[in-house]
């Protein structure tokens, strides 16, 4: 599959140059492509330079009080690793670290940041000389990578920066158990691996120092997931993406079946994706909201889902898992279906029973908002990465 993939990607970057240089004609395009050529050489020189600048005057084993540091600051600043655009094309809409990191960490009032953009940069010595540039001037608490797999650093960058600059490192995995040999070749370049949503029980014996690794919930800014206390004039809502998820559309379809309406509108790269300020309204109007756990490999996942649709003040109705439950207590605080058949009896019941409904619903909007607030999040990863520094 990997490999079919690989020469369809490869297959269509080179019909869209031969497409380029019809358009453009022979010597534009051989022009540009010089361009090009001498932005990326002049990047990678700088980046180089950069690189030897740090090490020369720091040394390559710098001690950490020669650290310099900014003395005066108030609060924690961050240089988070991100990129603009979903899966990097903007046809997709913004990124949804927009809401997960940016906007939970501002919300938190715990640290200041600056955010660099992967996808804004033309090449890898680009961005990485640019991050380097950053932690040189700006000497940042902390580095955190948002996404490694879409805004990671070559190890030797890392190095330097962990090494002779002094400057921890976080890299954030939202599906690690299908990255495990890549999270695990980090683990002595970072300070420890930000799970989220993944289950880390079943890869363990995988892992050569679980404490290199802390496991989150996905964070959410309570400035976008709100319950404004309307009218929920929406019955059952599922807002994701439903392509490759066949519990998903099983499901949808079960209810439709039995005649029970379900405001359905698809993820980031389908077409009725919606707006963040758009996803969050659904679950504000909605009495139910419906969420799948099954990731593709077959592993149960604590989804983000779980605490947007809570902290909207929507009763919660997810498959039955071990994962939830860790956090939030089945049939108190949300109510998990065993089978298809046992997901129709529930609406039915629930839609037609408004206390009980309401009750499960506050209990999971009180749970959510007490509990696993973005300033509990935000506090838990700057006291793991930097102690009493974080306080």
């Amino acid at each position: 599959m990997d490999k079919v993939l690989t020469r369809f990607v490869v297959m269509n970057i080179r019909a869209g140059k031969d497409l380029l240089r019809k358009l453009l004609g022979e010597r534009i395009y051989n022009l540009l492509s010089l361009v090009r050529r001498t932005a990326y050489i002049s990047d990678c020189i700088s980046y180089h330079f950069i690189r030897w600048r740090v090490l020369s005057y720091y040394g390559k084993w710098a001690p950490l009080s020669e650290r310099s540091v900014c003395n005066d600051r108030k609060m924690p600043h961050i240089l988070m690793l991100a990129e603009k655009w979903s899966s990097g094309n903007p046809l997709h809409g913004p990124c949804s670290v927009d809401w997960v990191f940016f906007g939970s960490l501002e919300a938190s009032g715990l640290a200041t940041y600056v955010r660099l953009n992967r996808d804004e940069h033309t090449n890898r010595y680009s961005f990485e000389k640019t991050a380097l540039g950053i932690c040189m001037r700006k000497k940042p608490d902390l580095l955190f990578s948002t996404m490694w797999l879409v805004s990671s650093l070559d190890l030797k960058t890392l190095k330097v920066i962990r090494e002779s600059l002094h400057i921890p490192v976080i890299a954030t995995w939202p599906d690690i158990e299908n990255h495990v040999e890549t999270a695990e070749a980090l683990v002595e370049f970072v300070d420890f691996n930000l799970v989220l949503n993944s289950v880390v029980a079943p890869i363990r014996s995988q892992l050569r120092d679980i404490e290199k690794y802390i496991r989150l919930w996905s964070a959410f800014d309570p400035r976008v997931f709100y319950n404004a206390n309307l009218k929920r004039d929406i019955n059952v809502s599922f807002v994701g993406l439903r392509n490759g998820h066949p519990d998903r559309e099983e499901g949808i379809s079960v209810l439709k079946a039995h005649g029970i309406e379900v405001y359905v509108s698809g993820g980031k790269e389908e077409k009725t994706r919606l707006s963040v300020e758009e996803y969050a309204a659904i679950y504000r109007r909605s009495k139910i909201a419906l969420n799948f756990c099954y990731h593709a490999n077959g592993i149960f996942q604590l989804k983000g889902r779980v605490f947007e649709a809570t902290s909207c003040g929507s009763m919660l109705m997810e498959t039955e898992n071990p994962e939830t439950a860790k956090y939030f207590e089945p049939m108190i605080d949300y109510v998990p279906f065993s089978d298809n058949k046992d997901l129709v009896d529930k609406v039915r019941y629930y839609l037609a029973h408004d206390d009980e409904r309401e009750e499960i619903a506050a209990n999971g909007h009180r749970k959510v908002t007490e509990k696993y607030n973005c300033r509990i999040f935000w506090q838990k990863v700057l006291d793991k990465a930097l102690g009493k520094k974080s306080q």
